[in-house]
């Protein structure tokens, strides 16, 4: 489990969307005596949605890095591509004419990830499934 933020900007019509959204998480460290290393990941997603009123539905496609740094065998620093796709559920909770709150639960799979060795020992791996949840402030500008 990590922490993260993100950053993102949209267009949208009646009942259709398009988001582009720029996110990163906080490091998460896994250890193996006095061998350790720490992953945090920097992704993109595109996030077409479909809009019933106030819920959503979107396609959430993800592309992006993991960035490793490990002692396992001497200090190594690597990127390595990671690929997600899935879904995202979000509601927009109205706080007057400009502004709205969206939370949001979103799911994914990975399609391309990466795993950290220690001779043939698999300290981590990205997850087969992703899952997150979050809370957005989102403004209309026109």
């Amino acid at each position: 489990m990590s922490a993260g933020g993100a950053l993102g900007a949209g267009v949208r019509w009646e009942r259709f969307s398009l988001s582009l959204q720029a996110r990163t998480d906080l490091p998460t460290g896994v250890r193996s005596g006095s061998r350790s290393a720490e992953v945090w990941g920097v992704l993109g997603t595109l996030l077409p949605c479909v809009h019933f009123g106030w819920f959503g539905a979107c396609v959430a496609a993800s592309a992006g890095g993991l960035r490793v740094t490990s002692n396992l065998a001497g200090p190594v620093s690597q990127w390595s591509p990671v690929l997600l796709l899935g879904a995202r559920v979000q509601a927009a909770i109205a706080l007057g004419e400009r502004w709205h709150l969206v939370p949001f639960l979103e799911g994914q799979g990975r399609l391309l990830g990466a795993t950290v060795l220690s001779g043939d020992q698999a300290l981590w791996s990205s997850p087969v499934f992703a899952f997150a949840g979050g809370l957005s402030l989102a403004a209309r500008f026109l």
